[in-house]
């Protein structure tokens, strides 16, 4: 093998490595979706059949570690399951069965909503700082 294959090999293997390591780091630094929803969030908007609701906007929901959260009206339990955010005592029976939910890349919006139903809710929270 000449000196130039030899450099390439080495050069390649660091850059596969090093990818390895990237892609490693980028996977052990995401947070568990549990993690990020612990906190106080502000409810923004509540939109069921494309609707919005009144009297909601603006509450603030504390979600905590144990699995249970805190609004000045609400009080119940929350959890993850199956790939679906649900909650307790929040006056909704979607929200018991359960709703799909995304975050925004840096995890300051939460937003709840269901695909499979003919009557659609969206749920949308913004992380409190």
């Amino acid at each position: 093998m000449d000196k130039i294959t030899r450099i390439i090999l080495i050069l390649t293997a660091i850059l596969i490595i090093g990818i390895a390591i990237a892609s490693a780091f980028v996977f052990i630094s995401q947070k568990p979706d549990e993690e990020k929803i612990i906190g106080t969030w502000n409810l923004e908007s509540i939109l069921i059949a494309g609707n919005p609701t009144t009297g909601t906007s603006g509450m603030e929901i504390e979600f905590k570690s144990d699995g249970t959260y805190d609004t000045v009206v609400y009080k119940g339990t929350w959890q993850i399951k199956d790939g679906k955010f649900q909650m307790t005592n929040f006056g909704s029976t979607a929200l018991e069965d359960g709703l799909r939910y995304t975050f925004t890349n840096d995890d300051s919006r939460l937003t709840l909503y269901n695909d499979d139903s003919s009557l659609k809710y969206e749920i949308i929270f913004s992380k409190k700082t």
